[in-house]
C-alpha cells in the first residue's frame, strides 16, 4: 500500500515538474504578448510609475495598461505617481547587433515596455496617487539621508562601497 502512494507521488511530482518547464518556455521563447499602440500613435494618457536620472536626460517609466519609456531631454520637474499626457515620437526598441550579448530588447519586452517615445510635449495633468505619493516620501526621505546602504538595499540603486566589510 505504501509502495503504490510513492509511485503515484512520484509521477505527479515529475508531471508538475514538466508543466512548468513547458509553461516557462512557452512564457519565455514565444513572445505572444501582444501591444495595442503602433508607431503611428501620437500620444499617451498615464501614470509615471519610475524615473531614471541620467547626466543629461530622465527616462520616464509610464503605465496606462502597457509601460513605455520616454526620453526626457529638457529634465522637467516631474514625481513618480503624476498623471501625465505625453505627445512624442514612438519608436520600437531596437535588439542587439552582435550576437550572443545581452539583448536590452528582450529584457524590455519582459517588462512588457514595446516602445520608447522621444517626447515633444508632456503635460501634468494629476498630481500624485495615494501609494506612490507614500513611495515619493520614503525616496525623499531615504535620498535626505544619503546613505550608500540604504540606496542599495531599499530602492536598488547604487552600489555598496568598495570598503564594505559585506
Amino acid at each position: 500500500m505504501i509502495y503504490g502512494f510513492t509511485y503515484i507521488f512520484k509521477y505527479f511530482y515529475l508531471c508538475l515538474i514538466l508543466l512548468t518547464i513547458l509553461y516557462c518556455l512557452i512564457t519565455l521563447k514565444l513572445h505572444f504578448f501582444k501591444t495595442n499602440y503602433n508607431s503611428n500613435c501620437k500620444h499617451i494618457v498615464g501614470i509615471i510609475t519610475n524615473i531614471k536620472k541620467k547626466k543629461n536626460f530622465n527616462i520616464l517609466e509610464i503605465k496606462c495598461g502597457e509601460s513605455f519609456l520616454v526620453y526626457d531631454y529638457e529634465k522637467e520637474k516631474y514625481n513618480i505617481g503624476d498623471t501625465v499626457k505625453v505627445f512624442g515620437h514612438f519608436k520600437r526598441i531596437d535588439g542587439n547587433s552582435n550576437f550572443n550579448l545581452f539583448n536590452y530588447r528582450n529584457y524590455l519586452m519582459s517588462k512588457r515596455i514595446y516602445f520608447k517615445i522621444d517626447k515633444t510635449k508632456i503635460y501634468k495633468i494629476k498630481s500624485g496617487h495615494l501609494f506612490y505619493s507614500i513611495k515619493n516620501l520614503i525616496i525623499k526621505r531615504i535620498n535626505k539621508i544619503n546613505n550608500p546602504y540604504l540606496n542599495a538595499f531599499f530602492l536598488s540603486t547604487g552600489m555598496l562601497p568598495t570598503n564594505s566589510p559585506v
